[in-house]
Parts: C-alpha cells; sequence; structure tokens
C-alpha cells in the first residue's frame, strides 16, 4: 500500500491498481483498499472508538473500546450502540446523534457511566458522519476522551476546597474569636498593670516608712544598749546598797535587842524605885500619925 499520484496531480491514498484489471476488479480493490484503512484506523486507534451504521447498529467495536466498558468486540457488533455503552440519562450515543443530524459533534459535556465492578467512568466523545460518495450518510464514527482522572480528580479537588473553606471559616471565627479575647485580656492587663503601678507607690511608700521605722529601731537598739549599761550599773549599785541594807539591819537587830534588854533592866528598877516610894510613903504616913501638929493642914 503507497500513496498514489492521480491524473490531476494530487496526493491520494487509493491502492496502486494494475491498467490490466477489468474494472470491476478495480472497484473491488478499492472497496477493500479503504476498508482496510478504515478498520485499521479504528483498531488501532489508542481512545475508545466504534462505528455505527445508519441504524445504530455498531460496525467497529476496538479494543480500548471492550477493555473500557469490558464487552468484546463480537459481542458488541450488531448491537444497538447506547444499549452496548449504557451512557447515563442517555437513549442514544454521540455516534447516533451524528448519523441521525449528519453533523459532526464535538462534546463539551461529560457522558458518565458505571463499569461492571462499580466503578464510575467519564468521558467526553467526539463524532464525525460516515457519508457515501453520493451523499448519504451511512453511519458515524466516534471516539472518546477518557477523563475519568480529571473528573474525579475535580472532585476530589471541589471537596478539598470545601473542606480547606470550611476549615478557613473555622480558623477565621476563631481568630476574631482569639482576637476578642486577646483585646479582652490586653485591657485586663492594663488595669492590672495600673493596679500593681498603685501597689508599687503602695510599696515604695511602706519602703520609706520602714526604712524610718529601721531608723527607728537603730536608735531604739543603741537607747536599749545605753539603758542596758545603766540597769547595769544600777544592779550593782544596788547590790551594794542591799549589802549595806543588811549590815544596817543587822545593827538595828542588834540595837533593838540591846534596847529590849535596856527596857528589861529599866523596868526592874522601876519596880524598884516603885517599892521605895511605897516605903517612904508608909513611913511618912507613920511620922505624921506620930507628930500630928506637923501634918501638912
Amino acid at each position: 500500500m503507497q500513496s498514489n499520484t492521480s491524473d490531476s496531480g494530487d496526493y491520494t491514498l487509493g491502492p496502486s491498481i494494475s491498467e490490466a484489471v477489468t474494472e470491476e476488479e478495480r472497484l473491488r480493490a478499492e472497496r477493500d483498499h479503504w476498508k482496510h484503512l478504515f478498520d485499521q484506523l479504528v483498531e488501532q486507534f489508542p481512545e475508545p472508538a466504534l462505528a455505527v451504521d445508519n441504524d445504530g447498529l455498531l460496525t467497529h467495536w476496538n479494543d480500548v473500546q471492550a477493555e473500557f466498558h469490558g464487552v468484546d468486540s463480537e459481542v458488541a457488533k450488531g448491537e444497538v450502540a447506547h444499549e452496548i455503552i449504557g451512557t447515563d440519562d442517555v437513549t442514544e450515543t454521540l455516534a447516533e446523534e451524528v448519523t441521525r443530524t449528519g453533523e459532526p459533534v464535538r462534546e463539551t459535556d461529560v457522558r458518565s457511566g458505571t463499569h461492571d465492578d462499580g466503578t464510575n467512568w467519564h468521558v467526553r466523545a467526539t463524532a464525525v458522519p460516515l457519508v457515501s460518495p453520493t451523499g448519504d450518510v451511512v453511519g458515524a464514527f466516534e471516539y472518546v476522551s477518557r477523563v475519568t482522572d480529571l473528573v474525579e480528580q475535580r472532585k476530589s479537588m471541589r471537596t478539598v476546597q470545601k473542606q480547606v473553606q470550611g476549615e478557613l471559616e473555622t480558623t477565621v471565627t476563631d481568630l476574631e474569636s482569639a482576637a476578642e479575647q486577646v483585646t479582652t485580656n490586653a485591657e485586663e492587663i492594663a488595669d492590672i498593670a495600673d493596679e500593681e503601678a498603685a501597689h508599687i507607690d503602695d510599696v515604695d511608700d511602706e519602703i520609706q516608712t520602714l526604712s524610718a521605722t529601721t531608723e527607728e529601731v537603730a536608735s531604739s537598739v543603741e537607747t536599749i544598749s545605753t539603758q542596758g549599761e545603766e540597769a547595769e550599773t544600777l544592779a550593782e549599785e544596788s547590790e551594794d546598797a542591799t549589802e549595806e541594807l543588811l549590815e544596817t539591819l543587822n545593827t538595828v537587830t542588834a540595837a533593838s535587842e540591846q534596847m529590849a534588854a535596856d527596857a528589861d533592866s529599866l523596868a526592874s528598877r522601876v519596880d524598884e524605885i516603885d517599892a521605895v516610894v511605897t516605903t517612904i510613903n508608909d513611913l511618912a504616913e507613920q511620922t505624921a500619925q506620930l507628930n500630928p501638929q506637923t501634918a501638912p493642914g
């Protein structure tokens, strides 16, 4: 198979056919040639690809498509395309739509479905009509771009964005609350600082008072020390005076005892004098009786 140049000079992918063949053989060769090219294009297409006839029945279903949907090409061929593919909420594939309208379409929306194992798939399809040399639409070729990973990533990103947004909103709320608390704490700290400043002034006054009191105490200690020395001197003097007093008491006691003895002796003398006086009186009376003229008148 090779590129050939037509009589008009245009390049073509048409087959190289000997001029000796009949017209029927030439047409059959061209048919087989173009059919082979189309079959090869669908089969080797790197994305899931298919072709349908004008009734929407599958005529081609490549291995990538078979792997993607889990349906073998021999099973899929001859079946209605949308029944095999099973796209959600869609009653015809894009190839069927293009066959019906005759207009090529490149989808912007994503088609979604579910594999037999329960996993989801997402594709974006492109389809072109297959038109005969007479201008009739005989079918359509469709391939899909697999965007499952992209869709799932976007879903994950949206989920993450929502989580991040929620966390940010929570964080902002927490920060606002924290800021309010910081403001409140700052005001309380300022009040406490004012109170502490007042306390410092009070402490300073108390220190000054304490300093004065300390000086007074020091002075009092000196006074007490002096008074202690004086008291010690007085105590010594008192001890001497006490000894002198004891000596005086002893002297007085001795004198008192002597006075008592003298009083006893005096009392004896008085008794003797009384006895003498009594005797004198008796003699006087006797004398008077004897000499009445000399008696006192």
